[in-house]
């Protein structure tokens, strides 16, 4: 028995992909996720010999998208690139149509900080500043979330919390109304994915007065973290990753991981994430899975305290 199943799943893995591979991303077009996978795409595109073809499904905190990919065959064909939301939904919503069990952590793609950014008209030049600013403007001050349960919208409140601030959360499905309105002073302020971000920051239309990685980026040398400027429990990170349903073959799951690891190692990905500050990210599918456990308790540890429960 067990030399006919070894037959058929490396059968199955010398035709992998025999069709083309649909890479889901549970966020619109434009932002972090959608760029990772567009980037990824084309490498695997290249060295796998089949088309992949992204498709944003966004809606329900990412649960839309990644139920998609959950259900699907697990015959490699159907991916996810979700970032920690994928596990915080677990923790934060009564009800999820998945488990973290329903997925085959694949590959990782990147980690990054994220900015805490202004709107420069607004007065302030550091966190000192907005802090202050928001106590001496209550009920005026509007922070921007990128959807209610997601890393931006946690590490918000974890800051308001922390400082003893009461700013009041807006929140977008996408990143494009969202950065409108927060160009447009509609929104004060926004802990902003550094991936995706840095264009703004260049440009001068945003403006960072701090970091939750561990140590300053090489894109922004002048920005401080928060840990060196007194505050260690503002340390976060996104985790990035690419999953497939429960139960890949073996076979198939070590030919996706070399794969991505590749395109992720490649000079032209590392060059495009290092720029936006990104860190490149490459592990077997047992060290992802371990590292992502443990960003997701880092992000639950920041949940519980908060006594978030979303329907």
């Amino acid at each position: 028995m067990t030399m006919v199943f070894c037959a058929i799943t490396c059968a199955r893995a010398d035709e992998f992909p025999s069709k083309p591979i649909r890479l889901v991303v549970p966020y619109p077009s434009g932002g972090a996720n959608d760029i990772f996978a567009r980037l990824i795409g084309q490498k695997l595109t290249a060295s796998l010999g089949k088309p992949v073809l992204i498709e944003n499904r966004s809606g329900a905190s990412t649960m839309l998208g990644s139920d998609i990919v959950a259900k699907s065959p697990a015959d490699g064909t159907t991916l996810l690139l979700n970032n920690s939301t994928l596990g915080t939904t677990t923790v934060l919503y009564k009800k999820v149509p998945y488990r973290l069990d329903d997925f085959t952590a694949v590959a990782p793609v990147a980690t990054t900080g994220i900015w805490l950014t202004v709107n420069p008209a607004l007065p302030v030049k550091s966190v000192a500043d907005l802090v202050a600013y928001v106590k001496s403007n209550q009920g005026k001050v509007n922070y921007a979330s990128s959807g209610r349960g997601g890393a931006t919208h946690l590490i918000s409140e974890h800051f308001d919390k922390l400082f003893g601030i009461a700013a009041t959360g807006v929140e977008y499905r996408g990143s494009s109304p969202l950065i409108t309105d927060l160009l447009a002073g509609q929104v004060q302020y926004y802990f902003f994915p550094v991936n995706g971000s840095m264009e703004f920051l260049r440009s001068g239309q945003l403006r960072a007065i701090a970091v939750t990685s561990d140590t300053r980026l090489e894109a922004a040398p002048d920005i401080p973290t928060f840990q060196e400027l007194g505050y260690p429990a503002m340390n976060a990170t996104i985790m990035y990753g690419i999953w497939g349903p429960a139960g890949l073959p073996p076979p198939i799951l070590d030919r996706l991981n070399r794969e991505i690891g590749a395109a992720v190692q490649s000079d032209e990905v590392k060059a495009r994430f290092t720029n936006e500050g990104a860190t490149p990210m490459a592990a077997t599918p047992a060290e992802f899975r371990a590292a992502y456990r443990r960003n997701i308790d880092f992000w639950e540890g920041i949940i519980r305290p908060l006594g978030l429960e979303l329907d």
